[in-house]
């Protein structure tokens, strides 16, 4: 059996697809990084991307720090996410600086905040 799986980035404010691409991977985990390419080749018109928001699917801990060497901040779910339920305890390693933790802890601790809920709501 052939099949294709379609990527597309779009702007969470205006609802546009700025980039997409098709590949033959199987699963999603393997295309944050040409989406960050092709969001990199489109900044002159587009603008640069802050932020991106993406579903269980591709979350990595590569494509977390992908995303933070790109000065990209993730928000992407590290698990299925439940709907309507209230915040959880705060991500492992909430106690110490999160200037000095790394991408993923960062990212975990984000997503677990209100902000964080919000935003990926």
């Amino acid at each position: 059996m052939q099949a294709c799986n379609a990527q597309a980035a779009v702007d969470n404010e205006s609802h546009l697809m700025v980039t997409h691409h098709v590949t033959q991977q199987t699963h999603d985990k393997r295309e944050v990084a040409p989406t960050l390419k092709r969001l990199e080749e489109h900044e002159a018109e587009l603008g640069r991307a802050e932020g991106l928001l993406a579903d269980a699917g591709y979350y990595s801990a590569d494509n977390v720090e992908a995303c933070e060497q790109a000065n990209i901040t993730p928000c992407i779910s590290n698990h299925r996410e439940a709907h309507n339920v209230p915040l959880g305890e705060p991500a492992p390693g909430y106690s110490r600086r999160l200037e000095e933790a790394d991408a993923v802890t960062k990212m975990a601790h984000r997503m677990n905040s209100a902000e964080g809920r919000g935003i990926y709501s």
